[in-house]
């Protein structure tokens, strides 16, 4: 959100911060489809807890319609269609303040997406994620992303 209200580009790519970046043409995995958003991958919609589902509906972006989540959430959207999502919502709300908020708004971001246009948002094709342990970490490796998941105790 701050990047969109304070920096003017055409294009924005929302990532998550346990993400390497493995390709310089990473944006082209994005920018191929030709849509105005186009998620990192996808899901079937559902929901870990209550409390997730809960959270959209009171910050007002629940929408029974969409099918999909967006994993990270991970995404390349254009400004006209962020700038849609700005006048629509009370964007102060959807910043997360915990881990269940910021899941949730794996299916928030979908949801917000499908009130403001009339297309479905493209999904990268990739290979499936190979998976491998270093350390602390469960790892997956797909596309031009590395991404690294804690071990938790």
């Amino acid at each position: 959100i701050y990047a969109v209200k304070g920096h003017l580009y055409d294009e924005y790519i929302f990532l998550h911060d346990s993400l390497e970046i493995l390709s310089d043409n990473f944006i082209n995995d994005f920018r191929g489809h030709q849509k105005d958003v186009c998620y990192y991958s996808n899901f079937c919609l559902g929901y870990d807890n209550e409390e997730q589902r809960l959270h959209l509906v009171n910050i007002g972006i629940f929408n029974n319609k969409t099918t999909h989540g967006c994993f990270g959430p991970i995404f390349y959207a254009k400004r006209n269609v962020l700038e849609d999502i700005l006048k629509s919502f009370d964007v102060d709300k959807i910043i997360p303040t915990n881990k269940i908020q910021q899941q949730g708004m794996e299916r928030g971001w979908p949801m917000m997406f499908d009130k403001v246009t009339n297309s479905i948002a493209a999904t990268v094709p990739h290979d499936t994620f190979s998976n491998s342990n270093i350390g602390n970490y469960r790892i997956s490796t797909c596309g031009s992303f590395r991404k690294y998941y804690p071990t938790r105790q």
